[in-house]
């Protein structure tokens, strides 16, 4: 554990303070990370009140065939953003090819969750009785596919957040807005 923060401490700029900008982002964090699982908890409720037994489960299968489907819609892409803007800057290569592995992230991905959702589109009725035994959960799995290539945005945009080392951005963006538009849609 020392190691690893001896390795953290050691990747910051030259002449920066430590201290301030660690106690920074683990308050930021901290507190983010509070405010995202309680949002998430009122959604739950608040959809499990609105939506009844059989809604609510509607809507957990259509967020777990979200879930699934980010998996090759992203193509992992959100992960390498992560990994080659932190190798870029980590090793003095600059801004301008950390922000074309973001570009690549934020171009492939979303065009191929568009491809994705056109083709779940259609076939949502077939995967409705076979997941869900009725068609009624068609209509939900639609508006997850829709909403795919937002989701693969997020996660993309997320991703360089924490490549930068912009603990409040990525706390912001996955821990604050995601759970917030959650709970105002």
């Amino acid at each position: 554990m020392n190691k690893m923060v001896e390795n953290a401490i050691g990747a910051l700029p030259p002449g920066t303070t430590h201290l301030p900008r660690i106690a920074k982002g683990i308050t930021v964090y901290g507190f983010g990370t509070v405010y995202a699982k309680a949002a998430q908890f009122a959604q739950q409720v608040l959809l499990a009140r609105l939506l009844g037994p059989a809604g609510f489960g509607y809507y957990s299968l259509g967020f777990a065939f979200l879930t699934v489907a980010q998996w090759p819609a992203g193509l992992g892409l959100d992960r390498g953003v992560t990994y080659h803007a932190a190798l870029y800057s980590a090793n003095g290569a600059g801004t301008k090819e950390a922000r074309g592995s973001l570009w690549g992230g934020l171009l492939l991905p979303p065009m191929l969750s568009l491809l994705l959702a056109g083709l779940l589109w259609p076939e949502a009725g077939r995967m409705a009785v076979f997941f869900g035994g009725s068609v009624e959960l068609a209509p939900v799995l639609r508006l997850f596919a829709a909403s795919l290539p937002a989701w693969i945005l997020y996660r993309v945009a997320a991703g360089f957040l924490q490549s930068q080392h912009d603990v409040a951005g990525m706390t912001i963006v996955r821990n604050m807005v995601v759970p917030t538009l959650g709970l105002l849609l």
